[in-house]
Formats: C-alpha cells, structure tokens, sequence
C-alpha cells in the first residue's frame, strides 16, 4: 500500500521538496561561488568614435590576471572591492579603474580609452649620387686656400705614442681607412700575413717554454725512449699558459703524475717505483 502510494504521488512530493529548498540552494550556491567578489561588466569603446574596441585588455595587477572584451567591445570580470582594473588597447592610452562596492554588487558601465599619437622624427631621404657626379662635385668645391683653416684641421699628436711619429718607425705615416682594414681582412695577402704573424707568435712562445719542458727532460725522469717520450708529451696536453707560469718544481710534479697514469694506461713498469 505504502508502495503504491508512493509512487502515484511521488512528482507532488519533488515538486514540493524543490519549492522549499530553492532559497536555500540558491543562496548557498551564491556563498560558494562569488561572497565577496563584485561584478564588473561593460562595454569598452574608443572616446572619439564610441567604436567598439575588441580583444582590449583588463587586467587586474593583485592577481595578476584579466579577460578581452569580445568582438562588440563587452566583457565581465570578477573583482574585490578595493581592486584597481588596467584597461590597455593597442594605440590607446591606458585606463585606471578603481572597483569601489559592496561584496556581491555589480557595477556596469562603458569605458572609454583615448587614441594615443606617436610622434616619429622625420627621416629626410636622399637618392644615391653616381660615381661621376660625385666626382664633379669633388672637383668644384670651393675649399678656402687658407693655412691657419688647415693647420686647425690636422690630428692632435698623442705624445705618448711618439714612436708612431718618429721616420725610423716601420709605420711612420701610415694611415688605416675602412678599405685598407677590409682588404687586410679579407684578401688573400691578409690572411698570409696574420698566418705568418700566428707562427712567429707560436715559435716564440715554444722558444720560453723549451727550457722548462722539452724531450731531452721528459726521458731524463721517466726514462723513456724517443718514441714513447713524444707519446707521453702528446699525452700530458699542458698548456702554454701553464708551462709558462708554473715554477719548475710543480712542472716536475705534475710531470710524474701523469707518468703514473701513462704507465697504468701502456701496462708498462713505473721506474720510480
């Protein structure tokens, strides 16, 4: 009978049950979403034309996020009373909104932003001159044949590099221009010459280094014969700026360190052991 009864009220009953706690749903559903938040709706438009702006910015800096405006200019934000909103638009000033409100009040309104103008310099373009016409140009200045005018007109001599002026000095008058400095960079004759400069550089630093470390010294404290002694200086790889600066003894040191390691790599008898 319960059974029954049941089921032939059953849609009384849920519509009674829905009636009475709607308020109740509905305002917890408002507590858990948004209690405190204010929302901020409206529409964005250019101030001289009142066209929609669509894709501006709003962003809200304590959150660091935001939303666009659609295709006609609107938008909704959530924000907290208290918030700051940047509105920014590609060739507009920017726009300061400060959201002032009680939590869970909406505020609706149009803003506006201002077109911004960016002044560019003018850029005066001028068409190259032919080779001959520059040339006759050259040819029909006026320069003042004045002695005082041309004298003012020479170099500053740096006597500190007085060398540079001296006549016995290789480079006495020489002067560098961008054409010069191209060709030695790039010509043929340039790079023999930097290539010859490189190998006396490398002769004179293995000329200092030949006293410290050479063959002759690495057979005298390994005792190795010609060919295993030119392996092993291959196999030591020091380079220039150690052998240049590190005193003798600590050459030596390292010398047999690494000879121990050669003899464990060869399978060979260390000597000094």
């Amino acid at each position: 009978m319960g059974l029954i009864f049941f089921k032939k009220y059953y849609p009384l009953l849920f519509f009674l049950i829905v009636c009475f706690f709607k308020p109740a749903l509905k305002t917890n559903a408002q507590v858990i979403l948004n209690p405190d938040y204010i929302v901020v709706s409206g529409l964005v438009l250019d101030v001289e034309n009142d066209s929609a702006l669509l894709f501006a910015n709003i962003y809200n800096p304590r959150t660091m996020r935001g939303t666009i405006s659609d295709k006609n200019g609107y938008f909704r934000y959530y924000a907290l009373p208290g918030d700051t909103l940047w509105f920014s638009s590609m060739g507009y000033y920017p726009l300061h909104f400060a959201v002032n409100g009680e939590p869970g009040s909406k505020i609706r309104d149009t803003f506006y932003l201002k077109a911004r103008v960016y002044k560019i310099h003018d850029v005066e373009i001028l068409a190259l001159t032919r080779y001959e016409k520059l040339r006759n140009d050259v040819k029909n200045m006026k320069i003042p044949r004045d002695i005082e005018n041309a004298r003012n007109n020479f170099p500053i001599v740096n006597h500190n590099v007085n060398a540079f002026y001296e006549r016995n000095n290789e480079n006495f008058g020489l002067v560098f221009s961008p054409i010069s400095a191209l060709y030695d960079a790039f010509s043929k004759e340039g790079r023999e010459r930097r290539k010859l400069a490189e190998l006396q550089r490398q002769d004179a630093i293995k000329a200092e280094i030949e006293p410290h470390f050479n063959e002759e010294m690495i057979k005298r404290i390994t005792g190795l014969d010609d060919e295993l002694a030119e392996e092993f200086i291959g196999f030591c790889n020091f380079s220039e700026e150690f052998l240049l600066n590190a005193p003798d003894y600590y050459i030596i040191e390292i010398i047999l360190e690494q000879y121990e390691e050669f003899c464990v790599l060869k399978g060979m008898k260390n000597k000094n052991d």
